[in-house]
């Protein structure tokens, strides 16, 4: 099943704790709302906003697309394997997924989970965010930081 919410990613937030909590509080409020929209509907939406971020609108001028920008950045979450996983004897180690932009996005981050472990694929648009790989480099930085917050040892 594939859906999708707009939820706040609480960047205003400098506080890891707070913010990822933030972010699971915006996310929960907008499950509920999704789940009192029928499913025929929902799918209407879902294809509306497809249509929306594929087609270019005629004036394809930097304020016509700040305009009719839909959104800007997608993150998803993939489970992937629990469960150890071989491919002719070698143990498959990680999966590092790889998604699309769509119109005016920014920036794809799909998480994908493997035995235990998160891996992280960033699709970037070079000519909207240059430096890519800053984002990449900070990522380990970050899961510190949560890590740290909730007491987890790593």
């Amino acid at each position: 099943s594939v859906g999708g919410l707009v939820v706040s990613i609480a960047s205003d937030i400098a506080d890891p704790r707070r913010r990822l909590e933030a972010i699971r509080e915006s996310t929960r409020d907008a499950k509920t709302r999704n789940r009192l929209i029928p499913v025929s509907i929902n799918r209407t939406i879902a294809a509306i906003g497809n249509y929306l971020m594929s087609v270019r609108p005629r004036d394809s001028s930097e304020a016509m697309a700040d305009r009719t920008r839909v959104l800007n950045l997608v993150i998803s979450n993939v489970p992937g394997p629990a469960k150890p996983r071989y491919m002719y004897g070698a143990l498959l180690e990680g999966i590092y997924p790889a998604s699309v932009l769509m119109l005016d996005q920014r920036l794809n981050i799909t998480l994908l989970s493997c035995r235990g472990d998160l891996n992280f694929g960033l699709i970037g648009c070079p000519d909207r965010l240059p430096h890519l790989q800053r984002i990449a480099v900070l990522i380990p930085e970050a899961m510190q930081e949560l890590e740290q917050a909730y007491d987890i040892a790593g």
